[in-house]
């Protein structure tokens, strides 16, 4: 593990301990301890992430638009007997 490792998020510097993974389609993956201490709201429609500092600077970022057409792919537990959470 990498502790206090620092990267920076809209010219904000932030520090963080990674652990490496063998991932190709991901530089990091922030855990849910480190989103909950920077106070993460996360808005999945509008691909928003905010992030609240404990010094209590804001800091936002958004991801890209999808400009091609959804598909939702349905599936009903019920049938194979199987509980749902």
């Amino acid at each position: 593990m990498y502790k206090r490792v620092q990267f920076v998020i809209n010219k904000c510097e932030l520090k963080v301990d990674l652990l490496p993974l063998e991932l190709h389609n991901f530089d990091v993956i922030l855990g849910m301890d480190w989103l909950s201490m920077n106070k993460t709201q996360i808005d999945f429609f509008a691909k928003i992430v905010t992030l609240y500092r404990p010094n209590g600077r804001k800091i936002m970022f958004r991801g890209e638009k999808c400009h091609h057409k959804l598909y939702y792919l349905g599936y009903d537990y019920e049938k194979d007997g199987e509980e749902r959470v």
